[in-house]
């Protein structure tokens, strides 16, 4: 199955909150939501004296950590622990389109369910491991952060883009980042995975090689295929279905079953990349599109186009358009193969039923003869009957003239002694 979704909330959307988003991405007849973590206006407040005794998911406030006794160093984010007094919150803001509380978060997950829409969510953009200590540990923290919205909000996986990688070295941090964070979701047995997205440039983390390594590593790890950035990178890497389908078949081997596919138009030109609508794009959306149906696998096909919704219904009817000529074509080939197999089988039939049949006669042409035969051999038999007859009857008839033969000159004999 092919599910065909929208990076964010769409563009017609009214109500422009998350909640709305979901229940127009189901108006649309598409499937699937990216759930954008964006703006991140955070801030850190005691816990009051009546919140005293609750979990984090039950207070006014999209929790993200507990500091426990208001120590940054000892940081909560087992959710089902009651707060205590001396406790401090970090929490976002309510000026973001996502939610007020968890309690918001987990309703909307329920409207997902019971729409049948697939939620993923996407870290901000701005990761950065390489630069400083600072944006370091900033980066570690919204990554974590939004791994743990995307657990109340039950999201399959989590997006995320890896930031710079200019060097063996700088590539080595990035899986030692990639490590520590498939350890810290194992730790606290988060039903979530992290997908790592494909680059737009070759000096950012995000090469097939670099997110098929990390996927092969660690359980909790799988690729993310972004093919505007791709092509951004290596126009000639993607340029036939064929070389698409290697990519497909390359990464579906450590996907953990979540292939999950980003595109949008893009344009290239001087080496910078632009974004553009699908129309636009300097690549087509058809070599993809076949690729995808040869590919055979479910996979999540997410539109991250300026056009959003428009060119994720766009996609979702040229594949649907294109997979219907597909399944024509496999008919028209298994009725012709079909018809080409059927005469001659019953050549053969017919020419078995004339073996069969002559193999009888000759039989039957057997049979009669050595009926013949027979009666030839008997008919022998009885002239050599009938011959040997005639042969003891002419004996006996000469046997007899003998016998009155030697009767007469016995009687002639008598006669002359008389005299």
């Amino acid at each position: 199955m092919f599910r065909f979704g929208i990076s964010g909330i769409p563009l017609s959307c009214k109500g422009r909150t998350l909640m709305d988003a979901v229940i127009d991405v189901h108006t649309m007849g598409l499937s699937a939501i990216e759930v954008q973590f964006l703006r991140l206006n955070t801030g850190n407040r005691p816990v009051y004296e009546e919140e005293v005794g609750l979990v984090p998911t039950e207070i006014n406030e999209l929790v993200m950590e507990v500091h426990k006794n208001g120590d940054a160093n000892r940081v909560l984010y087992d959710f089902t622990k009651p707060l205590e007094n001396g406790d401090v919150i970090k929490y976002l803001s309510s000026t973001t389109s996502m939610a007020k509380n968890i309690s918001e978060i987990k309703k909307i997950s329920a409207i997902g369910q019971n729409l049948d829409i697939s939620i993923s969510m996407h870290a901000p953009y701005y990761l950065s491991f390489n630069e400083s200590p600072e944006l370091e540990k900033r980066s570690m923290d919204v990554l974590k952060w939004t791994l743990i919205i995307a657990t109340h909000l039950k999201a399959g996986c989590v997006i995320a883009e890896m930031g710079i990688a200019n060097n063996d070295k700088e590539v080595d941090k990035i899986f030692e980042v990639i490590e520590s964070i498939d350890k810290w979701i194992k730790h606290m047995k988060l039903p979530v995975l992290l997908g790592i997205g494909t680059s737009s440039k070759k000096e950012l983390f995000g090469s097939i090689d670099d997110i098929v390594t990390a996927s092969k590593k660690y359980s909790t790890i799988f690729p993310v295929l972004n093919f505007a950035h791709l092509y951004g990178r290596d126009p000639d890497a993607i340029k036939t279905t064929g070389s698409i389908l290697d990519i497909l078949d390359k990464t579906e081997k450590v996907s953990k079953g979540q292939s999950y596919i980003s595109f949008s138009g893009v344009e290239v030109k001087d080496g910078n990349i632009r974004m553009t609508p699908i129309k636009r794009s300097d690549f087509k959306i058809d070599g993809l599109m076949e690729a995808l149906i040869r590919f055979g696998h479910d996979a999540t096909i997410i539109s991250t186009s300026p056009l959003l919704e428009h060119d994720a219904i766009y996609m979702k009817l040229t594949y649907e358009k294109m997979m219907t000529k597909y399944i024509l074509k496999r008919q028209a080939i298994s009725e012709k193969e079909t018809n080409n197999v059927k005469p001659p089988e019953k050549k053969h039939i017919e020419k078995g039923k004339k073996t069969k049949e002559i193999e009888k006669g000759k039989k039957t042409k057997e049979i009669e003869k050595g009926k013949k035969t027979k009666e030839i051999e008997k008919g022998k038999k009885t002239k050599e009957i009938e011959k040997g007859k005639k042969t003891k009857e002419i004996e006996k008839g000469k046997k007899t003239k003998k016998i009155e033969k030697d009767t007469g000159n016995i009687n002639k004999k008598s006669k002359q002694k008389r005299r």
